[in-house]
């Protein structure tokens, strides 16, 4: 395999492994907006059940009387805290910044240099930028991955909350 061939070899995978970094950070946006929705779904569920405690007198007298009235406040205020800071964490792995065009050409004189024989691409050189775009979109790939691991989290923990209010409210019922 000549020199010239080893170049080629070593961009074409560069280039693949540049088209897979984007591809993940297209896979952590759409995740992203996965988790808006079902936080966005499950935060109305919990608000219409909390105006439904709080308006229905039957309801508010039953909730005030249970022994447990204390544990379902924390909670309800728990979990609701947990869905709005998951829906901030989850809003906040939208945030990126200018994405890197690799490999990039400044300018059209050197295109027509190239174009005419005066100027040589060095694959070396395209290598090297491709490099450094792979890194950067790694880079915003962990900041987004963060993100939504965070806001995961809360949102388990914030179902939990749920599911102990639930549990809560029945025993009161009972």
């Amino acid at each position: 395999m000549t020199e010239k061939d080893q170049e080629m070899q070593l961009f074409e995978i560069l280039l693949s492994q540049f088209a897979d970094a984007q591809r993940r950070t297209e896979y952590l946006t759409d995740k992203a907006h996965s988790l808006l929705g079902f936080v966005g779904v499950i935060n109305s569920i919990l608000v219409a059940l909390i105006v439904f405690m709080v308006k229905d007198e039957s309801a508010k007298k039953l909730l005030h009387s249970s022994p447990f009235f204390a544990c379902i406040s924390i909670f309800v205020v728990l979990g609701f805290s947990c869905y709005i800071i998951s829906t901030i964490f989850a809003l906040l792995s939208f945030r990126i910044t200018k994405y890197k065009r690799v490999p990039s050409i400044h300018s059209l004189e050197f295109i027509q240099e190239v174009c005419a024989g005066k100027a040589k691409l060095s694959i070396t050189h395209m290598a090297v930028q491709i490099f450094d775009g792979i890194q950067f979109t790694n880079e915003i790939n962990r900041g987004k991955y963060d993100f939504l691991l965070v806001a995961t989290g809360l949102l388990l923990l914030a179902i939990v909350c749920t599911a102990v209010i639930g549990i809560l409210v029945f025993l009161s019922i009972g």
